[in-house]
């Protein structure tokens, strides 16, 4: 289970997340929806440690595994 307590993230002068509260539970599937910079990535950003919130915690347990494929292509 992956959760955000009250994460506020801006990035370039821009509120992305204000107050987040998400949890995310084991076994369940999800979908990521929204209009382009809506904050989808950024979520992901988060999860993967690329970016800081600002305040707020993320519990990410020890024995999590997370798969996460760019969007954007590496050569």
């Amino acid at each position: 289970m992956l959760q955000f307590n009250n994460i506020r993230l801006s990035l370039g002068g821009k509120t992305i997340y204000k107050n987040l509260n998400l949890t995310i539970n084991d076994g369940v599937k999800y979908a990521l929806i929204g209009a382009n910079g809506s904050g989808k990535t950024s979520l992901f950003r988060l999860i993967n440690k690329e970016v800081e919130a600002e305040n707020g915690t993320i519990i990410i347990p020890q024995d999590s595994v997370i798969g996460y494929l760019p969007q954007d292509v590496i050569l």
